[in-house]
């Protein structure tokens, strides 16, 4: 379990829920 390998993630995450709440 790799925090810096985990982060990219979650950022990934949070960026495609914003885009997601954006568009609707």
């Amino acid at each position: 379990m790799c925090k810096k390998a985990s982060e990219p993630v979650v950022v990934n995450l949070a960026l495609q829920t914003d885009s997601r709440v954006i568009t609707a």
